[in-house]
């Protein structure tokens, strides 16, 4: 991938900056709901939807009863739901000509606000480098990674490294993979998917989540409330 020294991408940082964001705005945030995306078209989804409130996923449902419904609140799937925001465990799936809706605190939150870029596009570890050539194809006026953070209202570091990472591979810039995987790890975000005690949280979701460049989907907002995949070779 030859890089684009002409765009030089601006990071943003949370709800608040999915409202800023403009031209290509790359939604990132890695544990999960980016991640939960990805291995969901991964998977064989025809498509993921993705709903802000709670009460617009459940009418979705009520209204479209062969579609599934996935996501978290607190961290816990809500009542009626067919599954949580687990990543690792939505790749195990057979979803293939399904349809997903996945309502998340933090990253549907951000594809939803971002009412002012171009395109919206899901970006993780996962496809950072499938993200990072379509923006240099593209060669956009304006690239906007917006790091979702803590329920879209703290940073969050998977988020901020992730962030730079895209960054880095869009502008030439060098990144040491194993460091920021060490560096992660240590973090108290990914230390409390370690506790075996809490059944919350998966290990699963942090070792898949951290799998660089395992995908060459993008996942693509068409405008409409949709998730599409929009590459995999």
């Amino acid at each position: 991938m030859q890089s684009v020294k002409s765009v030089d991408p601006i990071i943003y940082h949370c709800i608040s900056g999915s409202r800023e964001a403009r031209g290509i705005a790359v939604i990132i945030d890695v544990f999960r709901a980016s991640s939960t995306i990805v291995a969901a078209l991964g998977a064989g989804a025809e498509r993921v939807i993705p709903v802000g409130e709670l009460d617009e996923a459940y009418e979705l449902r009520r209204r479209n009863p062969e579609f599934l419904l996935f996501g978290e609140r607190g961290c816990l799937p809500p009542e009626g739901f067919d599954g949580g925001n687990s990543p690792a465990a939505m790749a195990r799936m057979d979803l293939h000509g399904k349809t997903v809706i996945l309502t998340t605190s933090s990253g549907t939150q951000g594809i939803v606000s971002a009412v002012h870029a171009d395109e919206i596009v899901i970006g993780c570890f996962l496809n950072a480098r499938a993200v990072a050539d379509r923006i240099v194809k593209a060669r956009p006026r304006e690239v906007s990674l917006v790091a979702m953070g803590v329920a879209g209202v703290s940073p969050a570091l998977e988020d901020e490294l992730c962030a730079r990472y895209i960054r880095a591979l869009c502008t030439g810039g060098q990144v040491d993979i194993e460091d920021v995987r060490a560096k992660i790890m240590k973090d108290p975000e990914a230390l409390k998917f370690l506790e075996r005690s809490n059944p919350v949280y998966s290990l699963d979701d942090v070792e898949f989540c951290l799998r660089m460049n395992a995908y060459s989907i993008v996942p693509v907002f068409d405008g409409h409330s949709l998730m599409m995949k929009e590459s995999q070779e």
